[in-house]
């Protein structure tokens, strides 16, 4: 029981696992791939630069630092994660997404139809789009 106590103890105040930190560790295990396919064994430094950055995060006190981070990570990914769900979710969907370009607002309409109209539900606004 006091191991337990001491870890809890270690580990209360730190700042733990984000998505800054899951892209760190996949980027890490993607190395470990590349290095074992390739036998570079310079990758061993690059390896071991990864793992140093995502214990120092994981471990760290400074949590707000590591939030303003995680915000700037999470700022470049959200274009990529976009694309990708775009690209990958929605292929077998029988409808795609549009943004109406005067209020943003998402239009939904059915694949396949060529060239259409499409009138925002919000604003009223028509634009011509290929579906």
């Amino acid at each position: 029981m006091k191991f337990k106590e001491r870890l809890d103890r270690f580990f209360s105040g730190r700042y733990g696992y984000d998505d800054l930190n899951r892209f760190i560790l996949i980027l890490y295990l993607i190395i470990i791939i590349i290095r074992l396919i390739t036998k570079c064994y310079w990758l061993d430094i690059l390896e071991f630069i990864t793992v140093i950055i995502l214990l120092t995060r994981i471990l760290s006190k400074n949590i707000e630092k590591r939030r303003a981070e995680n915000r700037k990570f999470q700022k470049i990914a959200a274009p990529v994660r976009t694309w990708f769900y775009n690209t990958f979710k929605n292929r077998n969907s029988s409808h795609k997404i549009f943004v109406c370009p005067n209020c943003l607002q998402k239009v939904r309409v059915p694949k396949g139809k060529g060239k259409i109209e499409i009138t925002c539900p919000k604003c009223k606004n028509s634009f011509m789009k290929r579906s």
